[in-house]
């Protein structure tokens, strides 16, 4: 409010031209001397807050007068300008440190910062403004280690990137790389000896500590600024060996801080700033496609074994920069490849999902065998193989056709079901359901609707992609059914191991009733496009052609109605001889299902012998029902 006043004042006389420039300056500035004057004698006296905030409204005025004088009034040039305000800005943290003010600190460290900006002449400086910003970091840097205060450090660091990239997005040409690069390396340096210092002054807890991920990324930012982006972007020769090493030394400083979060960071860095603009714009060529392969599969392998070193050597315990590392890393490795190589070589991508996998695999078992006293192991090994199942699924459609892809992943989650069981991993299983789910989606969302140009009943693709996927539900229902009497300590709730035996069954049967019926339609609905192809030949007449397709309609809802009633009875008496109410249930559902069409659709649309078929046969079968209750009254009664 003083500082406001005062303003007021001042402008209330300047409007009046009771001051002139100079005068105004020097008011400003005495001003600004006064209340420092004023926060010492209060400090002093033991009014320590009281005396801070005084204080620091001097700093603010001093701050005002100079930026006056430089800017408004011209009566200053941009060295004494800059000298004066560096001099504030070391008043202000000098004060920081004898008052122990984090307030004063932030205060001098952001008008340090805010000094380029405000004294800027359009023109560019390099040295001047990258010299200021590397002693204005020493000096804060010093400050935040006498008191601890490592939030000046992130502060430091964000204005330095902000002013760094400022000027370079505005004065940056290609004859300053040199210096720049020679700068840069001068801020790691700093940044490097700061992170030291913590970690030896704190010990082992300042390397989780947020402010230092933090520093290390701001050494990854500027480097790889001007190395990558600006000094090795258009050589692949330079670029890939920069990257490299670049990866390699940060997964290096990473196990030494046991920091896990900056190896991740130096991962995304590397991929989201370095690789992947590098991939789609113009320093890719086509004839890097060699050793931007086998680069690729350096910088995997780099992160890859990671964590091997990482638990071998005990350095840090498994968190969760480590589970997110690991799952990116090889689907990103494979993603890269595969955009890479997949036009020239589309046939072999399959292949190399299958390769990737199996390295994942291994991974899994080295990372269990090393972190058996690390509890965040298992969820690490979960993950390789979570990858490798992930690499299996996409590598099947890739190298697959039609409906192998079906068949594929219908074996890969029996295979994963299978070793869930013999090793009593519920996640294992789990993997090998959510494969089944997506054999069952693509079996009906693609294989089911897919034409068949060359149509053999019961002997084509679309049927025996059914019947394969059926034996492989009941071959899980079997494992699972073994897995429920051997299994001590699972899941329970909707993940028992004995409920999924008899829905797998009832899922079997449902496909199987469904594949039988699109078998009964499409021979008919085949039959009739010959008759079109006949009609549209000129093979037949148009009165022909309409009795012809008007009989095979009537066929196709007999034989469906037949096709119904069949295997509901078998459904029934299977779940007689099995005792397994679930099937019996099923056929006895299945079987009023086909008398509501025989009464509501057959008796209504069809011709009168294909009536009396429909009729008769459910007569028949209805007779036969009634038998099978009698006969087994008991057991339907009481299963």
């Amino acid at each position: 409010a003083l500082v406001l006043g005062v303003l007021y004042f001042l402008k209330y006389a300047f409007d009046n031209q009771w001051i002139g420039n100079t005068g105004r300056v020097l008011i400003g500035g005495f001003s600004g001397l006064a209340l420092l004057f004023a926060g010492e004698r209060f400090q002093t006296k033991g009014y320590k807050l009281y005396g801070q905030t005084v204080a620091g409204g001097g700093i603010v005025v001093l701050y005002l007068s100079i930026y006056a004088a430089f800017n408004f009034y011209s009566l200053i040039s941009q060295i004494p300008a800059m000298l004066l305000m560096v001099l504030v800005t070391a008043v202000c943290c000098s004060l920081a440190y004898r008052y122990r003010s984090r307030t004063l600190a932030t205060m001098g460290l952001l008008g340090g910062l805010l000094t380029p900006y405000l004294l800027s002449t359009g023109k560019s400086n390099q040295i001047g403004l990258l010299s200021y910003l590397l002693v204005l970091d020493i000096g804060s840097g010093w400050l935040a280690r006498k008191r601890r205060w490592g939030f000046l450090n992130l502060i430091s660091f964000a204005g330095t990137v902000i002013l760094f990239f400022g000027w370079a997005a505005t004065f940056y040409q290609p004859q300053d790389v040199w210096r720049t690069h020679i700068f840069l390396i001068l801020f790691a340096a700093f940044y490097l000896a700061l992170i030291y210092e913590w970690h030896s002054k704190l010990g082992e807890p300042a390397a989780t500590r947020p402010h230092l991920i933090s520093l290390c990324a701001g050494i990854v930012i500027f480097l790889f600024f001007v190395s990558n982006v600006v000094l090795f972007f258009d050589e692949a020769n330079r670029f890939w060996p920069f990257v490299l090493v670049f990866c390699a030394l940060g997964i290096s400083f990473s196990l030494w801080l046991r920091a896990s979060s900056l190896a991740q960071f130096v991962f995304l860095l590397s991929l989201l700033v370095g690789i992947w603009p590098w991939l789609g714009g113009a320093g890719y060529q086509e004839t890097d496609r060699g050793i931007t392969t086998g680069s690729l599969t350096v910088f995997w392998l780099i992160f890859a074994i990671f964590d091997i070193l990482r638990l071998g050597g005990r350095r840090e315990p498994t968190g969760s920069s480590n589970l997110v590392l690991a799952f990116l890393n090889g689907l990103v490795y494979f993603g890269l490849v595969y955009s890479v190589l997949h036009i020239d070589y589309d046939g072999w991508m399959g292949l190399l999902a299958v390769g990737v996998a199996l390295a994942h695999l291994i991974l899994a078992n080295a990372v269990r065998n090393l972190g058996s006293e690390d509890p965040g192991a298992r969820s690490l090994v979960f993950i390789h193989i979570g990858v490798a199942v992930t690499l299996t699924t996409l590598a099947i459609p890739i190298q697959l056709e039609q409906d192998w892809i079906t068949i594929g992943w219908g074996i890969e989650a029996l295979v994963l079901v299978w070793i869930g069981s013999a090793t009593a991993s519920v996640r294992m299983r789990q993997a090998g359901l959510a494969v089944l789910v997506l054999c069952l989606v693509r079996l009906f969302a693609w294989t089911a609707l897919r034409p068949l140009p060359d149509y053999v009943l019961l002997l084509n693709r679309r049927f025996l992609a059914f019947l394969a996927v059926i034996l492989v539900i009941c071959l899980i229902a079997v494992l699972y059914r073994k897995t429920a009497g051997n299994s001590h300590g699972d899941l329970g709730g909707m993940w028992n191991p004995a409920l999924f035996p008899p829905a797998f069954v009832m899922i079997a049967v449902g496909i199987f009733v469904i594949a039988v019926s699109q078998e009964a339609w499409t021979y008919y609905g085949h039959q009739q496009g010959q008759l079109s192809l006949a009609l549209a030949r000129e093979e037949m007449n148009q009165a022909d052609y309409y009795t012809g397709h008007e009989s095979l309609s009537d066929r196709r809802q007999l034989t469906l109605s037949l096709v119904w009633g069949l295997c509901s009875i078998l459904a029934v008496v299977a779940g007689l001889v099995k005792r397994f109410r679930p099937l019996r249930l099923f056929g006895i559902g299945l079987f009023m299902f086909a008398i509501v069409k025989v009464f509501c659709i057959d008796i209504w649309r069809l011709e009168q012998l294909y009536r009396i078929i429909s009729t008769v046969a459910l007569g028949a079968l209805l007779l036969g029902v009634a038998f099978l209750y009698q006969r087994f009254k008991t057991v339907l009664i009481n299963p």
